[in-house]
């Protein structure tokens, strides 16, 4: 557990503190937004016996799942947002991170830190990602679109 709470939580939100100090939006609409989407993932993955997370927490199978839903899921939705706002180029930039964040998973795969089961595998993990930044984009547009609309600060979006 230790392991997950350093790679899945500290690590990337120490490094998310560096990279987003001047991006402070980040925090108040997308990061908290991808935990919630990354929070229901991870829940249907793990109540349809999808994917199992080592160590497995007998009591509560979700907290297993906790330094990835409020650490490294909500930095990578945030850069992903960040990434979009900067280069401007939609199809690179969803297709680099799912495949990047796809990779990530495959060596926790490896290590056997996560097991599949019920017919995942590592399309399925795939697929699972491209609709992850699918629901980030599309609420980083409605949120763009509102902040336009109703003349809010420029800065924040």
């Amino acid at each position: 557990m230790l392991l997950n709470f350093f790679v899945a939580f500290i690590l990337p939100v120490s490094v998310s503190l560096f990279l987003f100090r001047r991006y402070l939006w980040l925090y108040f609409t997308i990061f908290p937004f991808s935990a919630i989407v990354a929070y229901i993932f991870n829940f249907l993955g793990s109540y349809f016996d999808f994917w199992v997370l080592k160590p497995i927490m007998k009591d509560d199978s979700d907290f297993s799942f906790l330094p990835f839903n409020i650490g490294l899921y909500p930095v990578l939705g945030s850069l992903f947002v960040l990434s979009l706002k900067k280069r401007k180029k939609f199809l690179s930039t969803f297709l680099f991170f799912s495949i990047v964040t796809t990779f990530l998973e495959f060596i926790y795969l490896m290590f056997d830190r996560v097991v599949y089961s019920n017919g995942w595998n590592i399309f399925w993990t795939f697929i699972s990602y491209v609709l992850f930044y699918s629901f980030i984009s599309i609420f980083a547009f409605f949120l763009s679109r509102y902040i336009k609309k109703h003349n809010l600060n420029s800065e924040l979006y």
